[in-house]
């Protein structure tokens, strides 16, 4: 009987042991924390906007390294005269942009930060706008008479219905003419409110200013060389840097800070709609 008798720590080893095996027996029915994936909650459009913003985002971190490791690299240049095609022992004919004294890189390198910042406010654009053009065919899914009466007065011909030849092109044709015509409004707040006006859903009021402040900026640059007219000031002056001579200042913190905010609100657009099951998650 003596043998039987077990002290403190024998029985915490085989309590220990008790637990080794229960936890053998049923591993293939638990998993750890790393192992846990919760299901991607979005759209279709939106892993398609994020793909793209993703792309962007890329381009413009591996420019800008580029651009201040190669000023750095020029830095160690000990000949006042030498220019940078010299320096770096590229070809003159083929580089020939290139055939300026290294002492005058500060400003040539300014230029190029601020066009690749300017590219991609540009494309971030793009993205957005292309993610509403996403929504518009989901919409069209599910209520195809709704979205067409988007674009009132449009029609198509009996030749055209027949040129396109089925359905699906069919959609196609009526989602761009619907898109086009509501993009002529030339504002991306109308454009936005006129593509979700029948879903009554409520966008988050902060995420919808930042965005849109963010995305008013490709028309500043395009069409206004980057100066900041008298209402974008008005509505925007305490948020976004503005220089001496009335320029948005396009540094690569503006954009960054554009990402988030324009991947902000299209988060919050997609997740309200598929909360009110106005589209599907993927």
């Amino acid at each position: 009987m003596k043998g039987l008798i077990l002290n403190c720590n024998d029985k915490k080893r085989l309590a220990r042991k008790d637990w080794e095996i229960v936890l053998l027996f049923f591993s293939p029915f638990f998993t750890t924390d790393k192992e846990v994936k919760m299901p991607i909650r979005e759209s279709k459009s939106f892993q398609k906007f994020r793909s793209r913003v993703d792309y962007i985002n890329q381009h413009l971190q591996i420019i800008d390294v580029s651009l201040r490791k190669t000023s750095q690299l020029l830095n160690k240049s000990k000949m006042k005269s030498e220019t940078i095609v010299e320096f770096l022992n590229l070809d003159k004919n083929l580089y020939n942009m290139l055939n300026h004294p290294i002492s005058n890189k500060a400003n040539l390198f300014r230029y190029s930060r601020s066009r690749n910042n300017q590219y991609a406010m540009i494309e971030l654009y793009k993205a957005f706008t292309c993610y509403l053009k996403d929504l518009l065919a989901e919409f069209f899914e599910n209520d195809p008479i709704k979205i067409a009466g988007k674009a009132q007065n449009s029609h198509l011909s009996f030749f055209q219905i027949v040129e396109l030849g089925s359905y699906e092109k069919i959609s196609d044709q009526i989602i761009s003419s619907v898109f086009r015509k509501l993009e002529n409004e030339r504002s991306t707040s109308k454009l936005l409110e006129k593509i979700l006006n029948h879903t009554k859903i409520s966008i988050d009021d902060q995420k919808k200013f930042d965005g849109l402040m963010y995305l008013e900026i490709r028309h500043l640059i395009i069409h206004n060389n980057c100066k900041a007219d008298d209402n974008f000031k008005n509505k925007y002056r305490n948020h976004v840097a503005i220089d001496s001579k009335g320029k948005i200042s396009m540094t690569f913190d503006l954009v960054y800070k554009a990402i988030i905010s324009i991947t902000d609100l299209a988060k919050d657009i997609d997740e309200k709609l598929l909360s009110d099951n106005i589209i599907k998650i993927r």
